[in-house]
């Protein structure tokens, strides 16, 4: 009988961190502690160097990126954009990253390739 409700107890606890995993998931994500190295995994399949300001995500209603830059040395190569606003969520990317629709740069005058 202890042992089942020593069960139920581990049970319900892995269930509650599971799930509180997930509700505050775009918010670990979004953290400036995780940025790092979240861009050095990125930056190690890019031929540049990404730099992100700051970034929000959200479960459903878009992922937005501040103070986007890129750079490419051997190329000569220089991207800044201003802000960056995608419509799907981080939901939508986890089920199908193929479609980003990140369609809004706030302000194209500040997106600007240099070369």
């Amino acid at each position: 009988m202890r042992t089942k409700s020593v069960f139920l107890s581990a049970a319900v606890a892995v269930f509650f961190v599971l799930f509180a995993g997930l509700v505050f998931l775009p918010a670990i994500i979004s953290s400036d502690m995780l940025k790092p190295r979240l861009l050095q995994a990125v930056n190690q399949h890019l031929p540049g160097q990404l730099q992100i300001e700051a970034w929000t995500f959200k479960w459903f209603s878009g992922i937005s990126a501040r103070g986007i830059t890129y750079g490419h040395r051997q190329e000569n190569l220089l991207v800044k954009v201003a802000e960056l606003k995608g419509y799907r969520g981080l939901a939508h990317l986890m089920t199908n990253a193929g479609d980003l629709d990140l369609g809004d740069v706030a302000n194209w005058g500040s997106a600007r390739v240099i070369r």
